[in-house]
């Protein structure tokens, strides 16, 4: 499982970071964060240990959380961007790391994505500046009928790892469609196993097909993981291709990336942030604090505990609610019916 203790889960940040400052041999060839178990980690061994980001436990892993905190800071207030700042100069300074090399600046030129076919480029998508960026998204959000499923991978990475200076500003759905193209999302068994069966109830005419897919989607494993859904993703898009399914999409049946990478990485962090987490393993949104206009959750702390504690701050409220014991959640849950 990807680690996120860069604040970089899809190394977006470092590829564009490449471009400007020279990486070292020992950072090279060090373990990937995804490779390495920051869980054995103690707290204060990373530069900002409240979110257990920026880790100072190797030389490369200084070098790398230097090169990111420089990124990230403008996200801190000023007293924590200084604490976590002198952290990492700290570390730098016991694992003697010399100052970051700064690549010389290059004329901007044309960023290209290669499309392959067997290992070999048949095509590039050239994009000189942002005005390209933005015709070429949206190109890829309708060549479903002309590019197989693996060119529109590369197709969508080329785009989502694009250097600023080419980027342009595109619309919600192309951004997170080029995400999930890319294969950077996720799903649950049950949706592969679901778009399977989708496919296979087309194929009333082509029992072999049929029977294949019917077999992939019996011998799915418990945990699924980016490759395979890859793999089932590429299976669908040739079954998809062949059998003329495309014509299909948008209408009942959509491409084998959209149902298999649902959940991105964006999706995933609203979720978070619109849910509440209770002690007992429920979960229970926000929303249905918010908009509580009947004041249930008032209600049930009155006769419950006899007080309210909080005040008026919902936020204050959450808190609460967050650290109630597991019993008081589930009864918080019955007696409220909040979901």
């Amino acid at each position: 499982m990807k680690s996120n203790v860069f604040n970089d889960i899809n190394y977006k940040k470092l590829y564009q970071a490449s471009n400007v400052v020279a990486l070292p041999d020992f950072v090279k060839e060090a373990p990937a964060a995804e490779e390495q178990n920051f869980d054995k980690i103690a707290s204060d061994v990373f530069a900002d240990n409240a979110q257990r980001r920026y880790p100072l436990d190797t030389k490369s892993n200084t070098w790398l959380s230097r090169m990111y905190f420089e990124m990230d800071k403008e996200a801190y207030d000023k007293g924590c961007a200084k604490v976590v700042s002198d952290r990492i100069d700290k570390a730098a300074k016991f694992w003697g790391i010399n100052e970051t090399q700064v690549l010389p600046v290059q004329e901007k030129e044309a960023y290209e994505i290669p499309l392959t076919s067997n290992g070999q480029v048949i095509h590039k998508v050239r994009i000189e500046n942002s005005d390209h960026y933005k015709q070429a998204a949206e190109d890829l959000c309708k060549s479903f009928d002309k590019l197989a499923y693996r060119n529109r991978r590369e197709y969508a990475r080329g785009l989502y790892l694009a250097p600023d200076a080419f980027r342009g500003d595109i619309p919600e759905d192309q951004s997170e469609y080029i995400e999930k193209a890319a294969g950077f999302g996720m799903c649950t068994r049950r949706q592969v196993g679901q778009s399977i069966l989708n496919r296979v109830c087309l194929l009333t005419n082509r029992p072999a097909y049929a029977d294949k897919l019917t077999e992939i989607g019996t011998s799915l494993p418990e945990e699924i993981t980016p490759k395979l859904l890859d793999k089932v993703a590429e299976v669908l898009d040739n079954v998809d291709r062949d059998c003329d399914f495309v014509r299909y999409y948008g209408r009942g049946l959509n491409t084998p990336e959209e149902e298999l990478f649902y959940v991105t990485e964006k999706t995933a962090s609203l979720l978070k942030d619109e849910m509440i987490i209770l002690s007992n393993g429920n979960a229970i949104h926000k929303t249905a604090i918010l908009k509580d206009d009947k004041g249930v959750v008032d209600m049930f702390f009155d006769s419950y505990y006899g007080e309210r504690p909080y005040g008026d701050d919902v936020q204050e409220k959450i808190a609460v609610i967050e650290s109630l014991p597991a019993p008081e959640a589930t009864a918080l849950q019955k007696l409220t019916g909040l979901q």
